[in-house]
């Protein structure tokens, strides 16, 4: 098969033309890269302080049931008043 130079040209030329075709979609997949690790990394930054918050949170809510479980123990060993026993069951605890 035998080329003339017009089409040797015509062939390069549509050549250049899908490498730079290919090479703006390869910038264009490298930006798109970009804003996906920025968004990720934002995004895990904010899990990390979510994560944070709610582990300092369970600390508060542990602590207050501690401290709960003593103050009804104290209650519960505290002698009852003689006149507290006559009750009825919706007024005592």
């Amino acid at each position: 098969m035998v080329f003339s130079g017009g089409q040797l040209e015509q062939g390069e030329q549509s050549l250049r033309e899908e490498n730079a075709q290919l090479k703006a979609q390869l910038e264009t997949l490298e930006q798109l890269l970009e804003v996906y690790e920025q968004e990720t990394i934002a995004k895990s930054t904010q899990l990390e302080t979510t994560l944070a918050e709610l582990h300092e949170h369970t600390q508060r809510l542990s602590h207050a049931e501690a401290t709960l479980i003593t103050l009804r123990s104290m209650l519960n060993s505290m002698a009852m008043p003689s006149w507290l026993s006559i009750c009825t069951a919706s007024f005592c605890f």
